[in-house]
This record gives C-alpha cells, structure tokens and sequence, in this order.
C-alpha cells in the first residue's frame, strides 16, 4: 500500500534542460547570473541541440518524475526512482545534484549519481542523505567513495575523465501514512578546466545591498564549516519574505 501511494505522488514527467552561466566560487556558493531556456522535452534523453555559449556549465532541470523506473526498494515502505540516461550538452568533470521535496517526520531521502562513458558505467555515488530528523534517518554526505573514476568532496561528483551522460537514483523513505515525496531535481554539470571569456560587469548590480536576516554558522555544531549554506539560507530567507513564499523560510531555517 505505501508504495502505491508513493506511485500516485510520482506520475508524471516533463524533461527540460536550462543552461546556466555559473561563476565558481571557491569555498563558497555560486549565484546564477544568466539563463538560457533552449529545450523542453523528451529529447533531453537523447540529446540536445541548439547553439548557445554554455561557459562550460549546464543545469538540467526535472520537475516531474514519470519517465524515472519505479521499483521498490531493499526495505518496506521504500520507492527507488531511476532516471533514464541523460545526455547533457558539455562535457564536465563536476556534477552537483540539487533538489526540493517534502519530507515528513519519519521520512528520507537517498540521491545517487553515475557517469556512463562509451566503455563502462561508473558506480553510484552517494550524493546525499537528508532528512528533517537525523534521530530516524541520516542528514549527512557520504565520505571514502573514491574509486578510479572518481570521488565525492561533500556534494560534489569529481570524475577522472569528463562525462556528458549520467544516471541519478533516488531512494524515497517514511512511514505508511508519512512518505517522502520528491518535487524537484536539479543536475549542475561543470567544465572546470574551460577557460571562459571575461564578460563585461553588470552595473546595475554595483552597490546593491540586501537586507538579508542575520544568521550565525557558530551554532551549529561544527558551525565553521557551514559558510555556504548559512549563506545561501540568509538569500533563500530574504527572497521567501519577498515573494511571499513562507513554506520555503521554514525550510531554509533547517539547512
């Protein structure tokens, strides 16, 4: 019964590719500058076409779920989605996988990532556990997952060799009547030894200041290395306020 309910919660998929021009910044996060919207579709799965300067980083969205295989998984009240094969326009030797869902109490959630080359397919890598209560199921990364194809630095996919196809597995978690339910994917592939153009600044976003609700890294336990996401957490807080969405400060308020 609880897997029909997760079935009923994931039915339906309409794949989209955005193409995002991202800055890295080390140690910290990036903030999307530019987007462009170039292919809605099924073909996302076969490939892309369409020229457009990507600066070495593309960011495939997924915002329904039909075309993932469901199956149930190792343990009761388990749902494994796996997506088809997705076929990126770059190549890239850095994965992020990013995502929204809504996750009761005794809920949780897995997200897996492989690389698959001409040749063979990497394993899956464990890209993130989460939870809202680690007492019931983990809220953490996964460390010691090198291998010859790659590692995983916290939620980062570094591959040996770059790759422009992948597979993402999610294992969905909870109770009978508390299921976890997906609601949004997001894969942000990177070309990190591409050498892009400097583009001209921006102006109209010099001196600009926003008044963001102040937070503290420090009370957290190992709070110094909770730079990014505290960060992030003052943006979304700031951007909840203003677009009225109170659903997502309470959520930034758990990172």
């Amino acid at each position: 019964m609880a897997l029909e309910k997760f079935k009923n919660q994931h039915s339906t998929l309409r794949c989209g590719t955005d193409s995002y021009a991202r800055n890295g910044i080390t140690g910290g996060f990036a903030l999307v500058t530019h987007l462009l919207l170039f292919a809605f579709g099924p073909a996302l799965l076969t490939g892309i076409a369409g020229d457009f300067d990507c600066r070495g980083n593309q960011f495939i969205p997924f915002k329904d779920f039909s075309s993932f295989a469901q199956s149930p998984g190792e343990h009761t009240n388990e749902l494994v989605l796996l997506s088809p094969q997705i076929t990126a326009a770059i190549k890239g030797n850095e994965l992020i996988v990013s995502w929204n869902s809504k996750l009761p109490e005794s809920s949780g959630l897995k997200l897996e990532a492989r690389a698959i080359y001409p040749d063979h397919a990497t394993k899956y890598y464990t890209m993130a556990l989460w939870s809202v209560n680690p007492a019931r199921n983990p809220r953490e990364s996964t460390p010691d997952q090198k291998d010859p194809d790659g590692d995983v630095s916290t939620d980062t996919l570094i591959l040996k060799n770059p790759c422009d196809c992948f597979q993402i597995r999610v294992t969905l978690t909870g109770d009978t009547n508390e299921l976890a339910e997906l609601k949004f994917l997001g894969l942000c592939l990177s070309d990190t030894k591409i050498t892009a153009s400097i583009l001209p600044p921006n102006r109209h976003a010099w001196a600009q200041v926003l008044p963001v609700p102040e937070r503290s890294q420090m009370v957290y336990p190992n709070g110094e290395e909770l730079c990014s996401p505290t960060t992030v957490s003052m943006l979304m807080s700031y951007w909840a306020q203003r677009l009225q969405r109170p659903s997502s400060t309470t959520m930034c308020l758990r990172l």
